[in-house]
């Protein structure tokens, strides 16, 4: 320790006769100077050992879900069970759905389940946060997964599941740069899902990307839907549901493309695509008597089971299928059914009949759709399919 000497001068008189006497001296100050730098280094040195004795835990834990992989498609219920760890040990999980606490757990091995029944078709986030008894918490990256109850997940996309984006060297923005993948619908849905997975670099710059998709042929041919979606975290997805449904037989695509291309000349990136489809609806050929989604039909194949097209939407192949009725004493015979009982009134018309001729359901007014089943609106008095 270096020690600072402070040396004090002094000087006394003592009353010897008429003039006295003069002593001087000198007296070390090191002393007081030593006490005051040893009380601050014992200070410094008791707070570390109090540190020390009381065993202070200032360690967050680690959670993770990794039994789950990025956008995989799920249904009913499904098993979590993350990854949790802490140097002393882990007092509680919690577990989230899109970031709505639903369940928690107080003992290894914090297992959980996902009911996805209660949520609805299309991606979700599940997500844990871990404590341990001293406070200290961590919540894990969220993983996204794509529920489909109601629908399926594409799998014979055309140019395969990978593609690869090459920008070039002299790339001016001119150069068609995008990677594309289609597929064929095999039955009619009411919604399509378009994700592009990539890893960005670490330490580099990274990349942001667009998505797109449409009909027919991309890029040409193809009849985009409105809207697109850009990310740069390594996964962007597009959701859309276009306002005539996604048909049966009909050719879709969707494209990935970087953004910030000018950033990236001279480099190459894996992108991953995955494809989804929700709500099944009934075949447009095939309309069942009180079947469960509303469909169209073209008047020429006719409904199944005894029921008929009504042409209330000439311009989308007719409305509904409905039971016929020829009112009067056959309008007893339109009962509802239940679930999408569609068919209580005998108050149908086809083309210019003035005579009722199906059974159908009628509303009180325009935008009253109480009375209306799902998937169904009250318009023009009647409830009709919402497409």
């Amino acid at each position: 320790m270096l020690t600072k000497r402070l040396v004090i001068s002094w000087c006394a008189v003592a009353s010897l006769g008429a003039f006295g006497s003069l002593s001087c001296g000198e007296d070390d100050g090191a002393v007081a100077a030593d006490a005051a730098t040893d009380d601050t280094t014992d200070d410094a040195a008791d707070t570390q050992e109090d540190s020390s004795v009381s065993g202070e835990d200032v360690q967050a834990p680690v959670a993770e879900i990794s039994d789950l992989e990025a956008y995989a498609a799920v249904s009913g219920t499904v098993a979590v069970t993350p990854v949790v760890s802490d140097d002393v040990g882990v007092d509680k999980v919690e577990f989230f759905v899109n970031d709505t606490l639903v369940d928690q757990s107080a003992a290894a091995p914090f297992a959980f389940s996902f009911d996805s029944t209660k949520a609805s078709d299309g991606p979700v986030s599940l997500s844990v946060k871990a404590y341990d008894a001293a406070g200290n918490e961590a919540t894990s990256d969220p993983v996204r997964v794509v529920v489909v109850n109601d629908g399926i997940e594409v799998t014979d996309l055309e140019e395969g599941p990978s593609s690869t984006m090459t920008i070039p060297a002299d790339f001016d923005g001119s150069q068609e740069t995008h990677v594309k993948h289609h597929w064929m619908t095999e039955a009619p849905y009411t919604k399509v899902l378009c994700v592009g997975l990539w890893e960005n670099p670490l330490g580099g710059k990274i990349w942001e990307m667009k998505a797109e998709m449409g009909t027919g042929t991309c890029p040409h041919s193809g009849a985009p839907f409105e809207g697109f979606a850009v990310s740069d975290t390594g996964a962007v997805e597009f959701l859309v549901t276009p306002a005539d449904g996604v048909k049966k037989d009909e050719r879709h695509f969707c494209h990935i493309g970087a953004e910030n291309a000018m950033d990236h000349k001279g480099e190459e990136i894996q992108v991953t695509f995955k494809a989804f489809l929700f709500g099944e609806r009934a075949d447009m050929d095939d309309c069942p008597l009180n079947s469960a989604y509303p469909c169209r039909c073209d008047g020429v194949k006719n409904c199944d089971d005894g029921s008929e097209c009504v042409g209330l939407r000439p311009d989308q192949n007719g409305g509904m299928c409905a039971a016929p009725c020829a009112g009067g004493d056959d309008a007893a015979s339109c009962a509802e059914t239940g679930g999408y009982g569609l068919y209580g009134e005998c108050a149908g018309y086809k083309g210019a009949s003035e005579t009722p001729e199906f059974c159908i359901v009628i509303c009180e007014e325009d935008g009253q759709s109480a009375k209306c089943p799902p998937d169904f609106a009250c318009e023009n008095e009647i409830c009709m399919p919402i497409y």
